[in-house]
């Protein structure tokens, strides 16, 4: 089985994505999710922007508490919200 979303990823990922920008989510080697308004690079133990780790004011936020199978710390892309909104639910009829 391929990758799905719950409607509460959904909905918090649509929101992100229309209201604040947010293009693209991965995780890093902590497991901390990060949203990016831009595509960032895998890093050595982080997903970074512009060509520097750390906090880059506007780009990137990171969701201590925010849980997903979506991303990995594995990944070698970060994963597009675009692609993640068409993705089927867990509760979509098949």
């Amino acid at each position: 089985m391929g990758k799905a979303i719950t409607a509460d990823q959904r909905l918090l990922l649509s929101v992100m994505y229309s209201h604040m920008g947010v293009r693209y989510m991965a995780k890093d080697i902590n497991n901390l999710v990060g949203f990016f308004s831009e595509r960032p690079e895998k890093g050595m133990a982080f997903w970074y922007l512009h060509g520097k780790e750390g906090h880059s004011p506007g780009s990137k936020v990171w969701f201590e508490g925010f849980t997903t199978d979506l991303v990995s710390w594995y990944d070698e892309e970060p994963f597009s919200l675009e692609e993640a909104l068409f993705l089927p639910g867990f509760d979509d009829e098949v």
